[in-house]
C-alpha cells in the first residue's frame, strides 16, 4: 500500500474501532460485550500500528481482516441481530469494510472488492442461514448494504480509471512539455553555434554576410550603412613571442573592447585570424570614421593579457566602407573595407582609411582624426 493512502486506511479504522466500542459499551454483556470490545480494540490497534505493516505483503492485511470478520459475526450472533426491532451495533462491521475498500481502491482494487464481498455477503449468510436473526427487521437492511458495497465499488472503479487517465495525461503532457524545451534549447543552441565564433564569442563571418545582406535590402532601415575591417598590426609576432594561449587571450580581449565601442544594434563580428568586421547600420562615413579612431584610440591606450601576468601592449589597422557611395552590392562593399584596410597597413599601421581616400589616390599617412572625427583634405 502506497503511503498517500495509509491515513485514510488508518483513519476509517480508528473511527469505527471507536463506534464499535460504544455500542459494545452501550448495549451489551457477557460474550456480547467482550466480542464487541474485542473488534474495538483490534481496529483502534491496527489504526494505531506503525505503516510498515499496512505496506508489507497482503497476508497482513489478509489476517486483520479475517480476524475482524470473525470477531464481528460473533458479535452478532452474540447479540441475535438485534435490540428489539432496531438496527444491531454489530452492523458497524460492514461499515468499516466499506470505508476500508474507499481506502484501498485507489492503489489495491482488487483486494478492496474482495474486502468489500466478505463482509457484505458471507457474514450475513451464515448469519441468515442460522436463524440469528429475524427477517422481518434486517433483510431490506443487508440487501441496501450489497447493493450500496457495489455501488460503492463501481463508483470508486470509476474514479479510479478517470484518476488514473487524468496521471497518464498529466504525465503525457509534461513529457510532452519537457521534450519540447528540449528540443527549443537544442535548437536555440545549435544556432547560436553556427553563428557564433567560438573563441571571442563574437559573430562569426556567416552571420556578419547574412546580417549585411538583410540590412542591404532593406533600404528604408539602411538608407546608410558604413563597414570597418579592423586587423591587430602584427599579431604574428604576439604568438611568436609569447605562446598561442597569449595570443588567444588577447584576441577575446579585444574582441570585448570592440563591443564596448559600438552601438547594441552595431554587428561585431570575428571575419578570420586576428581580423575583425563591424556592420555599423545607419551610420555615414563620417560617423564611421569617428567610431573607427574611437577603437583605434583604445586599443592603442590598452595593456592586454595582464591577468596572465604580462602586459601585451598593441595596435590596429581600420579599413572603412560606406554604402551607397562606396559600393553597391555586399560583395562590393567588403572589397572596398577590405582595400582600405590594406592601405592602411601599408602605410604604416596603427591608422584608421576610408574607401574614399583609396578612390582618389591620396597617399600621406593618416595618424588618426581631428578632434571633429573628420580626416584631413
Amino acid at each position: 500500500m502506497e503511503k498517500k493512502y495509509i491515513f485514510t486506511w488508518r483513519l476509517s479504522w480508528l473511527l469505527v474501532g471507536i463506534g464499535a466500542g460504544f455500542f459494545a459499551l452501550l448495549g451489551g454483556r457477557g460474550l456480547s460485550l467482550f466480542y464487541g470490545l474485542a473488534l474495538a480494540a483490534l481496529h483502534i490497534t491496527a489504526a494505531l500500528l506503525p505503516p510498515s505493516l499496512w505496506q508489507g505483503r497482503f497476508w497482513q492485511r489478509g489476517l486483520l481482516y479475517l480476524t475482524s470478520l470473525i470477531l464481528g459475526w460473533l458479535w452478532f450472533v452474540s447479540r441475535r441481530g438485534y435490540i428489539g426491532d432496531e438496527p444491531s451495533g454489530p452492523l458497524l462491521s460492514p461499515i468499516l469494510f466499506l470505508a476500508t475498500g474507499a481506502a484501498l481502491f485507489l492503489d489495491q482494487p482488487g483486494e478492496a472488492l474482495i474486502l468489500l464481498l466478505a463482509s457484505l455477503l458471507p457474514v450475513y449468510g451464515l448469519v441468515l442461514a442460522a436463524g440469528a436473526m429475524k427477517l422481518v427487521y434486517h433483510l431490506p437492511e443487508l440487501g441496501g448494504w450489497i447493493a450500496l458495497g457495489l455501488a460503492a465499488w463501481a463508483l470508486f472503479h470509476l474514479l479510479r480509471e478517470q484518476r488514473e487517465l487524468s496521471i497518464k495525461q498529466g504525465e503525457a503532457l509534461k513529457k510532452l512539455e519537457r521534450e519540447y524545451r528540449e528540443l527549443k534549447d537544442r535548437l536555440a543552441q545549435a544556432e547560436y553555434l553556427a553563428i557564433t565564433d567560438p573563441l571571442t564569442e563574437l559573430y562569426n563571418l556567416r552571420y556578419f554576410e547574412q546580417a549585411l545582406e538583410v540590412w542591404l535590402k532593406d533600404l528604408h532601415s539602411a538608407s546608410r550603412l558604413a563597414i570597418l575591417m579592423v586587423d591587430i598590426d602584427y599579431f604574428k609576432e604576439i604568438n611568436d613571442t609569447f605562446g598561442h594561449q597569449v595570443g588567444n587571450r588577447v584576441l577575446v580581449e579585444v574582441a570585448r573592447l570592440l563591443k564596448r565601442q559600438v552601438r547594441e544594434k552595431d554587428v561585431v563580428a570575428r571575419y578570420g585570424g586576428e581580423e575583425f568586421a563591424l556592420l555599423l547600420p545607419g551610420a555615414d562615413r563620417y560617423r564611421a570614421q569617428q567610431v573607427a579612431e574611437r577603437i583605434r584610440s583604445a586599443v592603442a591606450s590598452s595593456v592586454f593579457a595582464l591577468d596572465m601576468g604580462l602586459e601585451v601592449r598593441l595596435t590596429v589597422s581600420i579599413g572603412i566602407a560606406a554604402w551607397p557611395e562606396d559600393a553597391r552590392d555586399k560583395g562590393e562593399l567588403i572589397r572596398q573595407a577590405d582595400a582600405a584596410l590594406y592601405v592602411a597597413k601599408t602605410n604604416g599601421r596603427n591608422m584608421i582609411w576610408p574607401y574614399y581616400l583609396v578612390e582618389k589616390g591620396k597617399g600621406e599617412t593618416l595618424g588618426g582624426l581631428e578632434q571633429d572625427g573628420t580626416l584631413p583634405e
